[in-house]
């Protein structure tokens, strides 16, 4: 029995025993192990063509002046082929009573724990407190962006939306993850 040279499909050579069914069953065996890895690659693939939209994050409560954290991140399995990235976000949040306002920023980026490093898109949004009247609620929106000026990606990549308080001594609350939080990342061919 010998195995072909891409897959290892299972096929008689001359000198083993004739046994017709039990070849094809062989045959049919391996065929068909292969198409479920097929069907699964073909299911992320398509996912990931169409948009894959994150509906859990990871950061909520009280963000320090300057300081970031990486609240939702998406692994793109090599799809075996060039491809760019297609790239939306929003996020909620608000500032304590006793600030009169605040900046939040949103940063993706690719490959990288660090909040600026290998930026693909970045939004920044600004929310107003009255003194004494609690929590003043924005959502910052970074809208569908192309990893164009990037050399097109190959293989696997894992992409992150960071939340930021670029305030120099506020607070600022992120919230639960709601209707206004978003991530979502698809493929498209170079």
């Amino acid at each position: 029995m010998a195995g072909s040279p891409n897959y290892g499909f299972r096929y008689p050579v001359l000198g083993d025993d004739p046994n017709i069914p039990e070849d094809m069953k062989f045959l049919a065996e391996d065929v068909d192990a292969k198409m479920l890895t097929v069907d699964a690659t073909t299911t992320s693939l398509k996912s990931l063509l169409t948009g894959l939209s994150v509906t859990s994050f990871s950061a909520t409560g009280t963000l320090a002046a300057t300081v970031s954290v990486a609240t939702a991140s998406v692994v793109i399995p090599s799809p075996g082929f060039a491809y760019l990235v297609e790239v939306s976000a929003s996020y909620a949040w608000g500032m304590s009573a006793s600030a009169v306002s605040g900046l939040i920023e949103l940063h993706i980026n690719y490959d990288s724990t660090t909040y600026s490093t290998n930026s693909i898109a970045v939004g920044r949004g600004r929310a107003a407190s009255v003194t004494g009247g609690g929590l003043s609620q924005s959502t910052v929106v970074i809208p569908t962006r192309r990893s164009y000026g990037i050399t097109p990606f190959t293989g696997s990549h894992t992409l992150r939306l960071h939340v930021r308080n670029s305030e120099p001594v506020n607070n600022m609350v992120i919230t639960s993850p709601s209707g206004e939080n978003s991530f979502t990342v698809r493929i498209v061919p170079a």
